[in-house]
């Protein structure tokens, strides 16, 4: 872990985009990939329009470090998420078995979003076999303990897609998720 806090403000994070179909481009955060921070701070920032589109068959595409996220990579960072919003975010892959969402904690990533907005979001994950677990979601909780905590306090997370039967909006695979003034459209 390292001793520097990154704190971003009032920033909009716009159309970082990528499509190919190879399997060996970078397909971790579009928009971010923050790792090994004693902590994160985000505060009135727009994250719009990233993501990926893969469009090889059976392939395990995974980016920097082996991970996948398709907008915002979260590892070993502590984060608070203050008044940020994710509307129209994107990311398809053609696999399963692996974790694919807008947003990724993993780690030692606790978390603390206060008022955001999570609206409009996609995330696609196909699988050629019904038997193969697929882990898709707007964002997705994987942390290394179950008892590091991700708090959402008056925050909305709205008409966000998954093309497959799993969460659309908050996919909780491991850590322990306090929900307060909480609204799933």
């Amino acid at each position: 872990s390292s001793a520097a806090t990154l704190v971003i403000t009032n920033c909009v994070f716009d159309r970082n985009w990528i499509r190919t179909g190879n399997t060996t481009d970078n397909y971790t955060g579009t928009a971010g990939y923050l790792t090994n921070f004693k902590a994160v701070e985000i505060a009135d920032t727009l994250y719009a329009t990233n993501g990926y589109n893969h469009a090889g068959v059976n392939t395990y595409v995974a980016g920097r470090d082996g991970t996948t996220a398709g907008t915002l990579y979260i590892e070993n960072a502590p984060l608070t998420m203050t008044n940020c919003r994710f509307i129209g975010n994107r990311h398809t892959i053609h696999h399963s078995g692996i974790v694919q969402c807008t947003l990724l904690l993993t780690g030692n990533s606790p978390a603390t979003f206060r008022n955001c907005l999570f609206t409009g979001n996609a995330g696609y994950t196909y699988s050629d076999s019904d038997s193969v677990r697929v882990q898709d979601g707007t964002v997705c909780v994987s942390l290394d303990d179950a008892t590091r905590e991700v708090v959402f306090d008056n925050c909305t997370m709205a008409y966000n897609l998954s093309g497959r039967s799993v969460c659309a909006g908050l996919n909780v695979i491991k850590g322990a998720v306090t929900l307060a003034f909480v609204n799933f459209h």
